[in-house]
């Protein structure tokens, strides 16, 4: 990464060196992430190389970071696919979002939040894993749709990268008939995941019991491949499907769903007799009939299957019982899911394969939550691209040093490597300095990650 930088970012003709910049902006995620305002103070008073830049310097180097993006995204992985040996077999994808504070950047816009934040324009960002490696990201308008980014990333992987066939690993909700039947035509290969909402094939095969394997009794069960030939208006294709079940899953989505039954049911009756109350109480406003059904939907809400409702309009009658067939559907589907894939590994090979698709989610949890990427000040389009991209070049860091590290995270390591300070020791005659809080944890992190032991003068 040293290496690659300063090829890429030494060609400016800033009067500062850009190089330098960037990497004390990627080192500050990592160690004590700051904004771009107070980073120029934590480069000018923490950092321990001296760097000759003025604040607005770590703006302008921003822009060139972010006009050089493909290139150093090339070269990186490039460089970490021989030295790491990474399996291009598949390719994790996922998106994410992330919010604004202010309302004048042209790329952030209102769109479904994963931040749970509402009133906040986003931006929408697209990453790659391979090996659990970052190797490519985008950032896309905070409208886009998860649908509209799955081709073109799977073009880039293609004709960017040089992987030729890269199975990609995603869930259902990212995918349309088309998508798939466009990725099948290019002789594509992908992993995708369903839950409870599907076609109609997963759905019934969710309906069907699981043989847990005894060799399998600690992990997700594998039910077995079925190979199923589904017909298109272009080609005809083989696609696998794989049940799987996740024991705690289940044993949370059975105890919900009691919940769920007990608490409609009881809020149900309780509203119903309030009706009734109000129609014969001569105090008090009447609940009319029309607000009595609002109620009843916003009760029920997504669980209307659940339940059969029945309103008898000139009575005013109401009646309501529990779907049984369709509780017993909901009972037998619960912590179970559905792998599709049009590959052929086998139905072990492909879960533990989907599984590592928490690694994306992870990668966003350390990007959004250590490294700070959120909230995005920035308003230029560049430099909220170039923002991202330097969380994303820290949370490679970060990545390699985890494959280095055995026994505790990188972010641990960094904390214990915090605590080490010069210490100046001064007698009459003698004037030293040394490491303080120096250990064999510290030496051992420094071995690890084939870091020499600092030299105090």
């Amino acid at each position: 990464m040293d290496k690659i930088l300063k090829l890429n970012l030494s060609k400016s003709k800033h009067q500062f060196d850009v190089y330098e910049v960037i990497k004390a902006l990627i080192i500050n995620r990592l160690e004590n992430p700051l904004s771009k305002n107070k980073a120029y103070y934590y480069i000018k008073k923490d950092y321990p190389e001296e760097i000759d830049c003025k604040k607005e310097d770590l703006y302008h180097a921003m822009d060139e970071l972010e006009k050089n993006k493909e290139y150093i995204e090339l070269e990186i992985f490039q460089n970490l696919k021989d030295k790491l040996k990474l399996n291009l077999e598949h390719a994790h994808y996922d998106i994410t979002s992330s919010y604004f504070e202010g309302h004048k950047c042209d790329i952030a816009t209102y769109g479904y939040n994963r931040d749970g934040l509402k009133g906040k324009e986003q931006i929408v960002i697209g990453l790659v894993l391979i090996d659990n490696i970052p190797i490519y990201h985008e950032v896309f308008e905070g409208n886009t749709s998860d649908k509209t980014t799955v081709l073109d990333v799977v073009e880039t992987l293609k004709t960017k990268f040089g992987i030729k066939q890269p199975t990609i690993v995603g869930d259902r909700g990212m995918f349309t008939k088309n998508i798939i039947e466009k990725i099948e035509k290019d002789s594509g290969k992908y992993i995708l995941g369903f839950s409870k909402v599907g076609n109609k094939i997963t759905e019934e095969i969710l309906q069907k019991e699981i043989s847990l394997p005894i060799e399998n009794e600690n992990c997700n069960a594998i039910l077995g491949k079925e190979e199923i030939v589904e017909y298109s208006e272009k080609n005809i294709q083989k696609r696998s499907y794989i049940l799987c079940i996740d024991k705690n899953t289940q044993k949370e989505q059975l105890e919900t769903l009691e919940k769920i039954k007990e608490y409609i049911s009881s809020k149900l009756e309780e509203l119903y007799l309030k009706f009734k109350k109000s129609q014969i109480s001569k105090k008090g406003k009447k609940m009319s009939w029309e607000s009595f059904i609002k109620q009843v939907d916003k009760i029920i809400k997504r669980n209307k299957r659940l339940f059969d409702i029945k309103y008898e309009h000139k009575t005013k009658e109401f009646e309501f019982k529990l779907n049984e067939n369709w509780y017993k559907r909901e009972q037998k589907a619960a912590g179970k899911f559905v792998l599709i894939t049009n590959g052929d590994l086998s139905p072990l090979e492909v879960l533990k394969t989907y599984k590592q698709l928490n690694d994306v989610e992870s990668s966003f949890n350390c990007i959004k939550n250590q490294l700070d990427l959120r909230p995005i000040n920035h308003y230029k389009n560049e430099r909220v691209k170039a923002h991202v991209f330097i969380c994303v070049l820290a949370l490679l860091m970060e990545k390699i040093m985890a494959k280095s590290l055995k026994d505790i995270s990188p972010q641990t390591a960094l904390e214990k490597l915090k605590r080490l300070n010069i210490c100046y020791i001064k007698t009459n005659s003698i004037e030293k300095q040394k490491l303080s809080n120096l250990n064999l944890e510290i030496e051992n992190i420094w071995k690890s990650l084939s870091i020499r032991r600092p030299i105090i003068f």
